[in-house]
């Protein structure tokens, strides 16, 4: 318990009676922490300051709400940020309900979490996922914040943020791949999906290292480069720069690739060749060209 001129910050614990499918949480200051762990049912533990900032909790037919009250005071606005008061969600291992979480300013964090999928949104703060398993689609986006994500298994996997870098390390989607940010940057390395592979970035490097698609990649840059090492694709592989060199090593087979690259204002070591049944362009308005491959196509 927290005494501030009147005030009380007080900590409620909750736990579910019975099988949970759906939590949705709508915070406001307060950081996001999940946890998967060997528990039988979905506990929840938050912080409450009385008239100044609180939160409405409902039940009703396997489905969890936690929603932020609009309660305005100047005074918790501004002596909340100097509290750490993340709530915490631990739920069983094997949960394989909807996670659906909403943070205005504060950190999200997951670890070791198994959904059903899982959709989060942040205004002001980063995301953060590691040993994250969900049978379907796993949707993020920080509007002003970096996502940070290792081992992930999944679906589809969409990653945005509009000011923040965006790191994914140890990917497994069972379809498709989607990144975009304004400003940042991305990096994808030692990862696999299944399907096609789509990263937007407006100012940032982009990076691949070791990952694969079993469909087709595409990255396109406004400001800043896109460098790989590793790039695999079941087909087309399409790489566009405006500012910035598009340089790196592809995991395949030239002669696999009809090929078109070119840049308005740098050195291209590829030009426009092949007669492959995939194609294979790159394309950059200032800066240069350098893409070498696993295997040249021709006999050791």
């Amino acid at each position: 318990m927290f005494d501030f001129f009147d005030s009380q910050l007080i900590r409620r614990e909750y736990t579910f009676q019975g099988d949970t499918g759906y939590i949705n949480i709508v915070s406001s200051s307060d950081g996001i922490r999940v946890i998967g762990d060997d528990v039988d049912s979905v506990r929840i533990s938050y912080w409450e300051c009385p008239g100044k900032h609180e939160y409405e909790l409902t039940e009703m037919n396997g489905r969890f709400s936690l929603i932020h009250k609009d309660i305005i005071s100047f005074l918790w606005g501004v002596h909340c940020v100097f509290l750490d008061t993340t709530m915490e969600i631990v739920v069983p291992r094997e949960f394989a309900g909807v996670l659906d979480l909403r943070c205005s300013s504060g950190r999200v964090e997951l670890a070791g979490v198994s959904t059903g999928s899982l959709k989060i949104e942040s205004s002001s703060g980063s995301i953060r996922g590691a040993g994250i398993v969900s049978g379907g689609n796993v949707q993020l986006h920080a509007s002003s914040g970096s996502i940070n994500l290792t081992d992930i298994s999944c679906a589809d996997l969409k990653a945005s943020t509009s000011s923040g870098l965006v790191h994914m390390d140890g990917i497994r989607a069972g379809k498709s791949l989607e990144t975009n940010t304004s400003s940042g940057g991305v990096s994808l390395t030692n990862s696999e999906v299944s399907e096609d592979i789509s990263i937007g970035n407006h100012s940032g490097m982009i990076r691949f290292d070791h990952v694969r698609a079993g469909g087709s990649v595409e990255a396109g840059n406004t400001s800043g480069g896109i460098h790989f090492n590793k790039l695999g694709a079941g087909s087309n592989i399409t790489l566009h720069s405006t500012s910035g060199s598009i340089k790196g090593i592809i995991d395949g087979i030239e002669s696999d690739y009809t090929i078109s690259a070119s840049t308005t204002s740098g050195l291209n070591n590829l030009g426009n060749s092949g007669m492959g049944s995939k194609e294979l362009n790159a394309h950059t308005t200032s800066g240069g060209i350098k893409i070498a491959f696993t295997n040249n196509g021709k006999e050791n």
